[in-house]
């Protein structure tokens, strides 16, 4: 798997990857994780990120949590 600070991503990508891969992770932004995203997005975008981050991995606890099958047709990421 790629890393946040790959080539193929603009400095803002950037920012936004390693700042969902902290959330992931630690469930906390570092000082310097949130002022590289406030570098590119206002206060009100980070807080979205945020609670979008917080929404899917929701999402997945409820799904995985209650073993609900996976969809037939949709795509599926490699193993």
């Amino acid at each position: 798997m790629g890393k946040a600070d790959a080539a193929c991503w603009s400095v803002a990508e950037q920012a936004l990857i390693a700042a969902v891969d902290a959330l992931h992770v630690r469930a906390t932004l570092s000082d310097e994780e949130f002022k590289a995203l406030a570098a590119h997005y206002d206060d009100a975008k980070i807080f979205e990120i945020i609670l979008l981050c917080g929404f899917y991995r929701t999402v997945s606890y409820l799904a995985n949590g209650l073993d609900l099958p996976l969809e037939e047709k949709t795509a599926r990421f490699p193993r």
